[in-house]
């Protein structure tokens, strides 16, 4: 067959790099090896230690069988520390010997036939060919999916069987030639039932991606349509890398472009093993591989994560900038290996690559954070991310030093990923972007993304095709935008004593209840339009009237309503604050997103301005019922109400709560005479507020019952404000809204601010007190106004710490004052002008003498 009869099997899972050979001769580590279909009795199993760096060659020949005749495709060998293999003495005696590396060599002979076994937490290197129906037959019996791609006609599968990974191909014609007993019509299609499929398209590799999992062949799939599904935990490698370039080349805006040289790369794995690449001149003590320039250097990165082959390959930013570097100096052979991709945000990188590489996922840990989780950070920057998941901050380096002090740029390279590796399970990422892939059906480099449009499509069509159905993606002609939630108007000031009170899953609820589906959705013209914004129903349907049309719904099954009752129902099992039931409320309220997004396959603008305008309906209704029952909304938005008491802060805030409780049981009986008998609006206790103030409408921030601040729309949670100003904010909200006398919040405010000021203007000030941060071609950088009245601009990586020539003081009060006056004058505090003290010398930079 041309095989060679010895395959490398690198052990990661388990087994450190430095362990010494009595570990891995001890090891408990069952190997699975599959096997091409036929009749045999036995096959010999050498097992050969010698490859171990610095070990001598050790032989261990025993001899075993197939655990039945049914089970042709695998022979099961026992572990190593079991009667089917023995090490013998001689293994044993050595453990005083360290390996670099542990490696297995299996030798596998079936009478004439030589054939490969696969890797252990490793990638094969020769897939076996099956139908697809086998895969299922694997899965059933134990195998779990741990990874799936796409190469030239084939659906690749990766199966964890034991600690076994089995590399698989299924031909892309026979996962594309399923059928089904029916499809989920899309009504309003320009011609409905046009484009019947798993997926729109199958054109390529991330079409392919979506149609595999959807199909059941994703990360944690069961070989069938699931929507939902768990993931469980695997034990296989994760590993992070990180590069460094030259900082000369960059761009005008100070960031480095793709062709910079790449100076240093390092990669380190969860299993112990590390490597560092350098194309810097070597000095004594140097530890770090050599690279002629940077292609050579791209190659063996890539080299490196293909051979080592981790199931998780983690980096920071690495799409938009360490890929793009990478993939622009690799050789024509490994530049394939990259796949361009979208980031999906208006401001984001236009070139962004993913690396494809066989049995890995590439995560963009960045990219994940800035969609999911920015709020929790002050910036997304990889030395405030680190920080305040308690580790140490970046290394304090001049950038622009770093080529001139190798031993430095490869601390500080190494520095980089190992805090990404740390902030992998740290953040959550570990455990919430694969349960989000499996509960989906849907690529891992989608949910990285958070692309909600295909989670939720790719979702609603495992769905269907578990019924037996597939859906309609046929084309709607767009018809522009339509109205969302409603934003009650906000009672502007300071408040105390306020409750929350919002709908439980409002939009998933209303589709449930109205029936609204793309199968299910009818329209009809109006010739009296005097109605918009009503709701209609009787015992066969219910409607509502959007502009001069009626959009009515028939009360019967449908798929949208069916999956989001099958998503709510199995968050309420597994718990909602798990990963996997966070992931099915991701869901549930992406399907009503995929609905009014004109680009998403499963558009339906009907169904999503019908969506809405019930939502805007129920509010309405509350609010309306809240105020008639003496109660005060001071402020609304989608599906949430601030409710306070004229007397809140006589009667104190759980007096309040008992009245708002009270008002929303009667809610609950006027929505049970609705089609809305499912929706429950909720005001637990622990949502109070101690104190509310509202600038305008969506900013806002409140302290809850234990003093801790939240705001929306403001500095703590925006990047584009000076330093100084995202420094003040949560410290200045704290104490304007704090339980204190007038005078003593005007002097400890007043404090704050000018304490912050001198610093501010003082010589050599701190570079991220006195500077915003901005996006450019997808990077990220600082800048400010000097004295002299140039822009000063620089990379937020390699930064300096302190500013070498002075900030203009006109530029950093004015911007001080925009940010503090008018909510220092809503706290009845006001202004600036009420907490600068007379005579201080700010006074004349802030205009207010």
């Amino acid at each position: 067959m041309g095989i060679p009869d010895v395959f490398e099997v690198t052990c990661c899972s388990g087994i450190a790099a430095d362990a010494p050979l009595s570990v891995l001769a001890s090891a408990r580590i069952t190997v699975d090896l599959p096997l091409p279909p036929g009749p045999y009795s036995r096959a010999n199993v050498l097992l050969l230690t010698g490859s171990i760096r610095h070990a001598p060659t050790i032989h261990c020949k025993h001899s075993i069988s197939p655990a039945s005749d049914q089970e042709p495709g695998f022979l099961r060998n026992g572990s190593l520390d079991e009667d089917l293999i023995k090490v013998c003495e001689s293994c044993r005696n050595l453990s005083a010997r360290k390996l670099v590396a542990p490696t297995l060599i299996f030798r596998v002979l079936l009478e004439d036939l030589t054939v490969h076994p696969r890797q252990l937490c490793s990638r094969s290197r020769l897939p076996l060919h099956i139908a697809m129906e086998e895969v299922r037959d694997l899965v059933r019996r134990g195998g779990r999916i741990k990874w799936v791609g796409y190469v030239q006609g084939f659906v690749v599968c990766h199966l964890l069987v034991g600690p076994l990974t089995s590399k698989v191909q299924v031909p892309e014609s026979e996962i594309l030639a399923q059928s089904s007993s029916g499809s989920v019509t899309k009504l309003e299609a320009e011609v409905p039932s046009s484009e019947v499929g798993i997926w729109p398209t199958s054109k390529g590799w991330q079409d392919m991606c979506r149609i595999a999992c959807i199909s059941g062949f994703g990360l944690g799939g069961c070989g069938l349509p699931c929507m939902g599904a768990a993931f469980s935990h695997l034990q296989c490698c994760y590993a992070s890398y990180d590069i460094e370039v030259d900082a000369g080349g960059k761009e005008s805006a100070g960031f480095p472009l793709a062709d910079s040289r790449i100076l240093s790369a390092a990669f380190v794995c969860s299993c112990g093993f590390e490597a560092v690449l350098s194309t810097c001149y070597r000095f004594e003590g140097d530890t770090s591989t050599a690279a002629s320039d940077s292609t050579d250097l791209a190659d063996q990165l890539i080299s490196l994560v293909e051979h080592h082959s981790p199931m998780w390959l983690i980096g920071y930013n690495c799409y938009a900038f360490d890929n793009c570097c990478l993939c622009y100096s690799a050789s024509a052979s490994n530049k394939v290996k990259f796949r361009r991709v979208t980031t999906g945000s208006h401001i984001g990188p236009q070139n962004a690559f993913y690396m494809d590489l066989d049995g890995t996922y590439n995560v963009d840990m960045y990219l994940y954070l800035d969609k999911t989780m920015r709020h929790r950070y002050d910036n997304l920057s990889l030395d405030t991310v680190a920080k305040s998941h308690g580790l140490s901050g970046k290394l304090d380096v001049n950038y622009q030093d770093l080529e001139s002090n190798v031993p430095l740029l490869l601390e500080y390279n190494l520095d980089d990923f190992r805090k990404t590796q740390s902030l992998w399970s740290q953040t959550g990422c570990n455990v919430q972007i694969p349960s989000l892939s499996a509960a989906a059906s849907c690529p891992v480099v989608d949910c990285v993304r958070f692309v909600s449009g295909s989670m939720a499509s790719c979702a609603m069509s495992s769905f269907a095709m578990s019924t037996g159905r597939m859906m309609d993606w046929s084309y709607v002609e767009p018809v522009g935008t339509y109205t969302g939630g409603l934003v009650i108007e906000p009672d502007l000031g300071l408040h105390r004593n306020v409750c929350l009170a919002d709908y439980a899953s409002m939009y998933p609820t209303i589709m449930m209840d109205m029936c609204i589906s793309q199968e299910n959705v009818s329209s009809v013209a109006l010739e009296n339009a005097t109605h918009n914004g009503a709701v209609v129903w009787d015992g066969a349907q219910s409607g509502v009237v959007v502009g001069d049309r009626l959009v009515a719904f028939q009360r019967q099954d449908s798929i949208v309503p069916q999956a989001c009752w099958t998503l709510m129902v199995q968050r309420s099992q597994v718990g909602k604050r798990t990963a996997h039931g966070t992931s099915l409320k991701v869901l549930a309220n992406s399907i009503y997103g995929a609905l009014g997004y004109e680009n998403s396959p499963m558009y339906s603008p009907g169904c999503a301005a019908s969506v809405t305008l019930c939502g805007r309906w129920c509010l309405t209704v509350a609010a309306s019922i809240l105020s008639r029952l003496g109660l005060h909304v001071i402020y609304g938005d989608t599906d949430s109400c601030f409710v306070t008491c004229s007397d809140s802060y006589r009667i104190g805030l759980e007096q309040t709560h008992c009245k708002v409780k009270v008002a929303i049981d009667i809610l609950h009986r006027v929505l049970s005479y609705t089609p809305f008998k499912r929706m429950r609006m909720e005001a637990p206790i622990g949502d109070a507020m101690s104190a509310v103030l509202l600038l305008r409408k969506k900013n806002y921030c409140y302290l809850d019952t234990a003093g801790k601040l939240t705001s929306k729309g403001m500095s703590t949670s925006r990047k584009d404000r000076l330093g100084i100003c995202r420094l003040l904010s949560p410290m200045v909200l704290t104490e304007a809204m704090a339980d204190a006398p007038k005078q003593t919040r005007v002097r400890v405010i007043g404090a704050l601010i000018g304490r912050a000021l001198d610093v501010a203007l003082s010589e050599a000030a701190p570079i991220e007190l006195v500077c915003r941060e901005v996006r450019s071609q997808g990077q990220r950088c600082l800048v400010t106004r000097l004295a002299s009245g140039d822009t000063f601009t620089v990379a937020c990586e390699g930064a300096p710490k302190h500013l070498s020539s002075r900030v203009s003081a006109e530029y950093i009060c004015t911007s001080v004052k925009h940010e503090f006056d008018r909510l220092l004058r809503l706290a009845g505090l006001g202004g600036m002008a009420g907490v600068v003290g007379a005579g201080n010398d700010i006074e004349r930079f802030l205009g207010l003498e």
